[in-house]
């Protein structure tokens, strides 16, 4: 699946469910996994690394990078792995 097909099809509707829905905890966690890793599709097709899609989002939205990286991490793994600006937990969501 291509980047623009992964964001119009998976990511955008996905975080429209969650806008209508904020009180949701499943649908906003989902949406930050499907958000995150865009830059899985983006790297696969070539486009850049994932690390120029981290340096990309933090420069313009660093405060909200560090919320869906948190969501995702701390919704994924029983600890978190790395410090963090905003440190998140399973015990945390």
């Amino acid at each position: 699946m291509s980047p623009a097909l992964y964001m119009t099809k998976i990511v955008l509707p996905t975080v429209e469910e969650y806008l209508a829905d904020r009180g949701n905890p499943r649908r906003a966690i989902i949406a930050c996994v499907m958000a995150y890793h865009v830059r899985d599709y983006m790297e696969k097709a070539g486009a850049c690394t994932k690390q120029d899609v981290d340096r990309a989002i933090k420069g313009l939205y660093p405060l909200s990078w560090e919320v869906v990286e948190g969501v995702c991490n701390g919704s994924k793994h029983v600890r978190n792995t790395r410090t963090r600006l905003i440190p998140l937990t399973q015990g945390d969501l």
